[in-house]
């Protein structure tokens, strides 16, 4: 795993949401609650980038 930079550490983000690292880059995704019936709790599901 990628050790994340400083500007991305000290990020304050939004709630709801993540920082992904893919190919070197970093975004952030909005991530929406959802019950999975099959393990019967919630879980987390990402949304899109607000990075375009």
């Amino acid at each position: 795993m990628v050790e994340r930079p400083d500007y991305v550490k000290n990020f304050v983000k939004p709630k709801n949401s993540e920082i992904k690292g893919i190919n070197g880059h970093w975004y952030l995704y909005e991530k929406f609650p959802y019950y999975d019936p099959v393990a019967k709790r919630m879980k987390w599901r990402s949304g899109r980038s607000s990075v375009r």
